[in-house]
């Protein structure tokens, strides 16, 4: 007797579980589906990665707590529709977003600059005009490398040199054939470091080799030989030797806060700088090295550096690991603070991208007359949610305003693109 069921065939199973497996996403919602890499753009898909690191301890000072939270979510007593108090006037006991939604006013008003009272341009000129009173390069390198430098590394490589020799007391040890160096010696070591930026050979080795293929007269006319060469490499010291677990770079620290006091008193920026990351590619053992595979080098050492709209360097910092934050900021956020420090009070304005805008810095800098302008990211705390949220077609754009002087505002064009300023409306 049959039992009324049809049974599938092996090709009718086969397609049901294909079938199966297609599911749509729910509304097509960025904000709830993440892209693998290969459906991404390499920008999008740097801002998914920077996502990943950015810190979650995320502090602003109108973020409740999770009682508050609770409360407002699970109170059946209290309305959450937007209801007027009696007494004060204004919305009561509303979820957090909506609360923080409210304050955003759709009127957005035209902002302009705060007024530039700097004095941008070149300082001690002197120091790097030659006799004809023209900018010479060797005078640049010799204002940022002065002589009381390269004494102090003379100095601290040469106390290094003495306790590695007592150490390594090998009979074939190249430590066995030592010499103090000096200033001279130095300046040529750093002639041959900047020439092999230049020209790339397989190993350092390879710059002293006499084959046709590989010979190069520079190095030979130098004076310097390879062994020479590689023990001052391996003791060149710009600190005391000491041991300090709290503080990875504390070798470096005082040669890097000298080079910076250099670049600031030679140039002042104009009103307007800028705020980005760079890798030096560095491929060794180090603590600190990070990998970035959408920068020129993907491993190496992450420096912030603050700079000016004609590339120059005015100041920077090594990422480090853990460092201590400003009150009211994020990571990101105190490093700009930092960077730009001896700058504020002045009217400048700043650019950023999404890694290090968001609301409370805006507020920060903007209490330190000084503009915010740059890209954001969906995922800050305090953002509108009609601005976050809105779905936009090609050209139209979106934009709220909070206590008349930060804006938020989304355009599309191949994509969203969210963008926060404190010196611009909706143009």
């Amino acid at each position: 007797m049959s039992s009324g069921k049809k049974k599938l065939t092996d090709e009718e199973v086969r397609e049901m579980i294909e079938d199966s497996d297609d599911e749509d996403f729910s509304d097509g919602s960025d904000e709830e589906f993440v892209p693998s890499g290969e459906e991404l753009e390499d920008s999008e898909m740097e801002d998914v990665i920077e996502d990943i690191e950015y810190d979650r301890n995320y502090v602003c000072e109108s973020q409740p707590n999770e009682n508050d939270k609770n409360r407002a979510s699970s109170s059946p007593s209290e309305s959450t529709d937007e209801e007027s108090d009696p007494v004060r006037g204004s919305p009561r006991q509303l979820p957090f977003e909506q609360q923080e939604n409210l304050i955003w006013l759709s009127d957005v008003l035209a902002l302009g600059r705060e007024n530039f009272s700097g004095n941008p341009g070149v300082r001690n000129i002197e120091e790097i005009l030659d006799e004809d009173r023209k900018v010479n390069i060797i005078k640049i390198f010799e204002y940022f490398l002065d002589d009381s430098l390269i004494e102090e590394m003379v100095t601290h490589t040469n106390n290094y040199a003495q306790t590695y020799q007592n150490v390594r007391s090998g009979l074939h040890s190249r430590m066995k054939r030592w010499k103090p160096v000096d200033k001279g010696d130095l300046k040529n070591f750093f002639g041959i470091i900047m020439f092999m930026g230049v020209k790339i050979l397989p190993s350092i080795e390879h710059y002293w080799k006499l084959d046709i293929l590989y010979y190069c007269p520079l190095m030979h006319s130098i004076q310097m030989s390879y062994n020479r060469f590689v023990t001052i490499l391996r003791c060149w010291h710009f600190a005391d030797m000491q041991v300090d677990n709290s503080n990875i770079t504390h070798k470096i620290d005082s040669l890097v806060q000298k080079l910076v006091g250099k670049f600031r008193s030679l140039y002042v920026p104009p009103e307007v700088i800028v705020v980005d990351e760079s890798i030096i590619k560095f491929y060794g053992r180090l603590r600190i090295k990070t990998y970035n595979p959408f920068k020129a080098s993907s491993y190496g050492i992450k420096v912030y550096k603050l700079c000016t709209v004609n590339s120059y360097t005015w100041s920077y910092e090594i990422y480090a690991g853990a460092s201590i934050q400003y009150e009211g900021l994020d990571k990101p956020g105190t490093v700009v603070a930092k960077l730009c420090e001896p700058l504020l009070d002045q009217g400048r304005v700043l650019i950023a991208d999404n890694y290090y805008t968001s609301v409370p810095l805006a507020k920060y800098l903007k209490d330190r007359k000084t503009d915010l302008c740059g890209t954001l990211r969906k995922n800050r705390v305090g953002l509108p949610l009609n601005v976050t949220k809105s779905k936009l077609k090609k050209g139209q754009c979106v934009a709220r305003q909070k206590d008349n002087y930060i804006t938020v505002l989304k355009w599309h064009d191949k994509r969203d693109v969210l963008m926060i300023s404190t010196c611009h409306g909706t143009r």
